[in-house]
């Protein structure tokens, strides 16, 4: 990984098997979140973030119905997990400690933390199963979808 001088001086970089970190002249260790999609996680653990809040209000701008196109590893997930915690209302009391030090932060609009925002993962899905059992080959995602749902409505509850 080619770390630009610029962001992090002189210094000599190295890989572990969990995280990417850059360790400087001065014997601060930056950490990259290698692999990571967790922007909550990110932030609250003192990670790098590249910041790219300054495109909440282009987004907001362009239209109800948007579409990703990216190729792999692009940062589509840590993306969605940003704006996951910006708009999601049970956030709101954290909103200074995660978008305070960030652009959005200085000017947020007037949409952060006003929806309940539900947090659907489909990579735990598995499409395939017995073709000739319609309910193996079926149920296993509609069982994850209602674990999701039953969880996302647990945690909102106590809004």
């Amino acid at each position: 990984m080619t770390i630009p001088r610029e962001l992090c001086g002189k210094g000599e970089g190295f890989v572990s098997s969990t995280r990417v970190t850059y360790k400087l002249a001065k014997e601060t260790t930056m950490k990259f979140p290698y692999g990571s999609c967790d922007f909550y996680d990110i932030i609250t653990e003192g990670y790098f973030y590249m910041d790219r809040t300054d495109r909440i209000p282009l987004i907001e701008d362009a239209g109800k119905h948007l579409l990703f196109l990216r190729p792999r590893r692009f940062g589509k997930s840590l993306l969605l997990s940003m704006l996951e915690n910006y708009y999601d209302v049970a956030k709101a009391d954290e909103f200074g400690r995660l978008f305070g030090h960030l652009k959005i932060g200085k000017s947020p609009t007037q949409l952060h933390n006003r929806y309940l925002v539900m947090n659907w993962d489909f990579s735990a899905v598995e499409p395939q199963g017995d073709p000739r059992s319609d309910t193996e080959f079926t149920a296993q995602p509609y069982q994850r979808m209602h674990r999701t749902v039953q969880g996302e409505i647990q945690s909102h509850c106590q809004l």
